[in-house]
């Protein structure tokens, strides 16, 4: 556990949330705050539009997870939309938000 060996000052979380089930996010999103010191950063990806078919996603929104880092503690620093960077990915309609949080709490 990371409690073990100190606090980090950046977590980074890519490709990752679209795995989670709306359930578990507040869960997940309690556990990168307690791995966080205060003034700390996590930086995340989020995944819109179908995965692969051998693999579950689930749909998010930025502002769902925005709100739910800010109930953990977590100030937005920054929002950006990109498209996927893979072609086939872009031709099926794949898209990504970025985050950078801080945690001020």
């Amino acid at each position: 556990m990371a409690q073990d060996r100190g606090l980090f000052e950046l977590v980074t979380v890519g490709a990752v949330w679209q795995h989670l089930e709306e359930a578990v996010q507040g869960l997940a999103m309690t556990s990168l705050s307690q791995m966080i010191q205060t003034g700390g950063l996590l930086i995340m990806s989020l995944r819109h539009g179908p995965g692969a078919t051998n693999r579950q996603v689930f749909q998010t929104s930025a502002e769902t997870v925005i709100n739910i880092a800010s109930s953990c503690g977590f100030d937005l620093l920054r929002k950006v939309e990109a498209a996927s960077v893979q072609s086939d990915n872009r031709s099926n309609g794949v898209r990504w938000t970025w985050l950078a949080l801080r945690k001020t709490r």
